[in-house]
């Protein structure tokens, strides 16, 4: 289980591995803001995560990247263009 810190700022939530549940590329995923897509990626892998769509524009709105985390959940990064 990861606690989160409550004296710091971001995002706050926790994770928890429940019985019977499987990760799954299936459903929704949820996306993280990051400010820099390419680092927060470099640090996905450093970390034993694996890229599934590398950093990529969305016209003039934003971009996206999506991983595998080390429990084999699909999630992504999202920055909007300012």
């Amino acid at each position: 289980m990861f606690y989160p810190e409550h004296d710091v700022e971001g995002s706050k939530g926790t994770l928890i591995k429940a019985h019977g549940s499987k990760p799954s590329y299936d459903g929704s995923a949820v996306y993280f803001a990051a400010e820099n897509l390419n680092g927060t990626s470099a640090r996905v892998t450093a970390y034993c995560g694996k890229i599934l769509l590398p950093p990529m524009t969305i016209e003039e709105f934003c971009a996206i990247a999506q991983f595998e985390d080390t429990e084999g959940n699909r999630k992504g990064l999202y920055h909007s263009a300012e």
